[in-house]
């Protein structure tokens, strides 16, 4: 056996720390896909100016908010520059007033995220498998 330290992964041992956990993996998650719809495999992406990047960057803004409230802001400025300072303040305090989660296969269904999508980007799986 050689003198390598075992890698250990803690458990969350509170609701708050198993969010937080959930959080950032579906952050990573959603960068993944919001990359691929908005600037093909490689490059940073942008959401777009519409009710659907608007819906989008909701999504990524609640889980921020879960797993780290102080980098909304920043994640704001670089995925939605073309957000106004009195609607960036609006979504700001809708998020902070109550964030929402999800269960990972009602966030598939809101996000429409295809089969090939889900299984090509390697996501996580739902809780119920494909059918």
């Amino acid at each position: 056996m050689s003198n390598e330290k075992k890698r250990c992964h803690k458990r969350p041992q509170t609701k708050e720390q198993f969010w937080t956990m959930i959080g950032r993996l579906r952050i990573g998650e959603l960068n993944k896909l919001f990359r691929r719809r908005y600037a093909g495999y490689d490059g940073e992406y942008e959401l777009p100016d519409d009710d659907s990047g608007r819906e989008d960057l909701m999504i990524l803004l609640h889980h921020y908010a879960n797993s780290n409230p102080l980098q909304m802001t920043k994640i704001i400025k670089l995925r939605a520059p073309w957000m106004g300072g009195e609607e960036r303040r609006s979504v700001l305090d809708r998020v902070a007033a109550y964030p929402w989660r999800w269960r990972s296969e009602t966030l598939g269904r809101r996000l429409h995220v295809t089969k090939v999508e889900w299984q090509s980007l390697n996501l996580c799986a739902p809780s119920r498998p494909w059918k």
